[in-house]
C-alpha cells in the first residue's frame, strides 16, 4: 500500500483556512463525503469521537486524524496543508499545519493499522513534508505525494 492507493487527487487540499480543531474536521467531513458515499455528519461525528480518545496530533506540526464507518468497502485518505495551523492538542503544543486523514472499514483491523504505520513513515519525512507544507496548491501537493 502506498499513498497513491489511500487518496485521489481531489482528496488533497493545500493552504485550507480554518480557525480551529472543530473546522478542520468539519473540513475534511465534508471533502470526505463525496469519496465514501457517507454523510458528512457521520464522517464528522466518527473524527471527532476518536479525537476525544485522545489527540491524533503526533507533534511537529503534523496529525493524522482517522476512523472507522461500518458501511465503506476500503480505506480513504486526504491530505491537507492549513494556512498558519491550527491549535490541535498535540504532545509538543504546536499548531499543526500538515494533516493526513483516514476513514477505515470497521472491520479493517490490521489494514487500517498498517495505512497508519505508512502514512505516519511518510509524514516524518522531513524533506518531503517541507515540500508540502511549501505547495502553492492542489496540483503540487498531488506531485509531492506521487514523488
Amino acid at each position: 500500500m502506498d499513498m497513491q492507493e489511500l487518496m485521489q487527487p481531489k482528496n488533497v487540499c493545500a493552504r485550507v483556512s480554518v480557525a480551529s480543531k472543530k473546522q478542520l474536521l468539519q473540513e475534511i467531513a465534508k471533502h470526505m463525503t463525496a469519496v465514501v458515499g457517507c454523510p458528512e455528519q457521520r464522517i464528522f461525528d466518527i473524527l471527532l469521537e476518536r479525537e476525544r480518545l485522545g489527540s491524533t496530533g503526533m507533534g511537529n506540526g503534523i496529525a493524522i486524524p482517522h476512523g472507522k464507518l461500518s458501511d465503506i468497502k476500503r480505506i480513504h485518505g486526504m491530505l491537507l496543508t492549513v494556512q498558519g495551523g491550527v491549535d490541535f492538542d498535540a504532545p509538543d503544543d504546536k499548531p499543526v499545519d500538515l494533516i493526513c486523514a483516514l476513514i477505515a472499514p470497521e472491520d479493517a483491523g490490521g489494514d487500517h493499522l498498517r495505512a497508519l504505520a505508512m502514512v505516519s513513515r511518510f509524514l516524518r519525512d522531513p524533506e518531503k513534508c517541507a515540500a508540502m507544507r511549501r505547495a502553492e496548491g492542489n496540483e503540487d501537493l498531488w506531485r509531492i505525494i506521487c514523488g
